[in-house]
């Protein structure tokens, strides 16, 4: 039997998203790609807003603040449009993601700051990344680090950035390097 899913108007989540029956969720970039543009592109229709991201080859990590719109819905239009769009270009058919996708609400700035940290690591597992995160382009972390342009605004890096307790922005940035890196190792 299934659980309920914990729901709130003010909650935050942890959304994780994974392929079926063990294959890839993302093959190429171009997945990838696709995936990105439908978060961003729902992300303006139910205007909510995203913290962080990564896009591994089997699974994907967001971060987001629904902003009382219900995650259901959301998760139901990103990955129906996915699906389609992963299912006509394998000419497959049939379920893409593993069950259901996977939230847990994020209830306090201390689980905020420690999961962009997290999905920011995740990287670290390709071999040619390990201590370079911030390059890989699937992830949110080079937006953080100044590396890549925040295209059309759609990362809200400014709420991460405040949990710093810097005044001034580059000290932020740099102070949440440093416990990337730190996680990293430890």
């Amino acid at each position: 039997m299934r659980r309920g899913r914990k729901k709130s108007l003010e909650y935050k989540y942890h959304i994780r998203v994974r392929g079926t029956h063990g294959i890839n969720l993302f093959n190429d970039d171009e997945d990838k790609e696709k995936y990105l543009f439908l978060l961003k592109k729902y992300a303006f229709i139910f205007k909510f807003k995203i913290y962080s991201y990564c896009f591994m080859d089997t699974h994907a990590h967001y971060f987001i603040d629904p902003l009382g719109t219900d995650i259901s819905i959301i998760m139901h239009r990103i990955n129906l449009s996915y699906a389609q769009y992963y299912n006509k270009k394998y000419k497959r058919y049939g379920h893409v993601f593993r069950d259901r996708f996977e939230s847990n609400p994020v209830c306090n700035n201390s689980y905020s700051l420690a999961l962009s940290i997290y999905i920011h690591n995740n990287p670290k597992d390709i071999i040619e990344y390990r201590g370079k995160e911030e390059y890989f382009y699937y992830s949110s972390y080079g937006i953080y680090c100044g590396i890549r342009k925040n295209e059309d605004s759609a990362v809200d890096i400014d709420y991460v950035l405040n949990l710093m307790l810097c005044k001034e922005r580059k000290k932020a940035i740099k102070k949440y390097i440093l416990l990337v890196k730190k996680q990293l190792f430890d």
